[in-house]
């Protein structure tokens, strides 16, 4: 897992990239049940290497670049030194797959995975095009954004998209859609549907293609979330293993590759 801007253990519970830090968190901690041996990669407080291990799963906090101190050459959002260092400890390490969180991560991974010839996969969380609209942005840096997300989402081997209004909002972008999947997490919308009354409302008010499917990543804690993360987990862990060039076997009670 590469996460550059969001620590799974790090807390803060309305820090902007709180959801995604939590996202990563219960993914890694699903598929390491499922027998997954799994390493998170995201951005050191100190500019030193950190490592230490949460429910399982090991987190490498690597150096990064403050805000503002970026080389002049990089993108606006991006570290450089993050994605050396990530390429450095891919080539050290014995991984079969790497999976980015983010846009920003997904720019490192994929300049580091292409380097050593790993297969790679992003999960966007937000996407740039949306965020523009919502907020109304027009400068320069927004459409930087948009266009390396659309770059970044074709050049990956997989793209896990977290519903269908993602998935319908990359291929506005000009995205394949051939390695483009929805695996969505916590309420699924097969699960729970509204009365229909209920339902033609939010078809009304909302400004969505798709508005059931855009669900939410999820804060409720009952057996039936619980149950829609492990399926997201196994569907995440199949769809990983479907990009690797040669996915290891999986044994009973056997730990497998590291992703």
């Amino acid at each position: 897992m590469v996460s550059e801007n969001a620590d799974p253990t790090a807390g803060g519970e309305h820090s902007p990239n709180a959801a995604q830090a939590r996202h990563v968190d219960r993914l890694s901690r699903g598929l390491t049940d499922l027998g997954h041996e799994v390493v998170v990669f995201t951005t050191a407080t100190a500019r030193i290497h950190q490592a230490s291990r949460s429910a399982g799963h090991s987190i490498v906090r690597l150096r990064g670049v403050p805000p503002g101190e970026e080389p002049a050459d990089a993108v606006r959002g991006t570290s450089p030194q993050f994605a050396r260092d990530l390429e450095w400890e891919l080539a050290a390490g014995r991984f079969d797959v790497a999976h980015a969180h983010f846009w920003s991560s997904a720019w490192a991974t994929r300049r580091a995975a292409r380097a050593l010839g790993l297969p790679w996969a992003v999960t966007f969380h937000s996407l740039g095009s949306v965020e523009r609209r919502r907020l109304t942005l027009d400068d320069p840096e927004a459409a930087r954004r948009v266009a390396a997300e659309a770059v970044l989402a074709d050049d990956a081997d997989l793209v896990l998209a977290l519903s269908r209004a993602h998935q319908l909002e990359l291929a506005t972008l000009g995205v394949d859609g051939s390695h483009v999947i929805v695996i969505g997490v916590a309420l699924d919308p097969h699960d729970f549907q509204p009365r229909p009354a209920i339902a033609d409302a939010l078809g009304r008010l909302v400004m969505d293609p798709t508005p059931l499917e855009h669900y939410a990543t999820g804060e409720l804690r009952t057996a039936q979330t619980r149950t829609c993360w492990e399926r997201a987990c196994r569907r995440t862990a199949e769809a990983l293993a479907s990009v690797c060039d040669h996915p290891p076997p999986r044994l009973p009670g056997a730990r497998s590759g590291t992703a």
